[in-house]
């Protein structure tokens, strides 16, 4: 690692080459980059750098499935506390209506179909002929998860697409939750 590198803010580290090398590596590593460490991986020294890239991607695609995991776990906390989290495609359609969705999480390739009001904007699965908010007229959504989750980040809230053992943790919560703001 080269003192350029020293210079430039990151937040993992991840120690590549053969596994004792590797393995001292690690072991050399100063505090604080010793805490930014998250793994050690084995690789040939004339590895290419497509080997490199595919190592890493293995390595933040792990990552990534365990902090979803992590969160989707929160998430059932919530709803089992009866705290501020709602699941299901008709709860969560009336909370994003209502404004009061913090973080959205839905299974990668869920797909529903709705509607929409043009008078009051509330957002419904299915299709009844009107807004049972507001009675007034309403437009057909195809992509209802789309739609949820632009609204989301349109009131300042975050939309999490999960896919793995999160996504199947989440799938017994009809595979669409929130985390609430109120």
């Amino acid at each position: 690692m080269g003192a350029g590198a020293l210079r430039l803010r990151f937040d993992r580290l991840i120690v590549a080459g053969p596994t004792e090398a590797a393995a001292a590596v690690a072991r050399l590593l100063p505090k604080r980059l010793h805490g930014k460490l998250v793994e050690t991986i084995p690789m040939a020294i004339n590895a290419s750098p497509r080997e490199v890239l595919e190592k890493v991607r293995a390595v933040q695609e792990r990552m990534e499935r365990e902090h979803e995991l992590e969160m989707i776990e929160e998430l059932a906390s919530e709803l089992h506390e009866s705290g501020k989290a709602v699941s299901g495609l008709e709860a969560v359609c009336r909370a994003v209506s209502e404004g009061r969705v913090w973080r959205l999480f839905y299974v990668k390739d869920y797909t529903a179909s709705g509607v929409e009001c043009s008078e009051c904007g509330a957002v419904t699965p299915g299709s009844p002929d009107s807004c049972p908010v507001c009675g007034g007229t309403v437009e057909p959504v195809e992509q209802l998860i789309d739609r949820l989750a632009q609204l989301v980040l349109e009131q300042a809230g975050q939309v999490e697409m999960v896919a793995g053992p999160a996504a199947e943790r989440l799938e017994s919560f009809g595979s669409i939750a929130a985390l609430l703001r109120f």
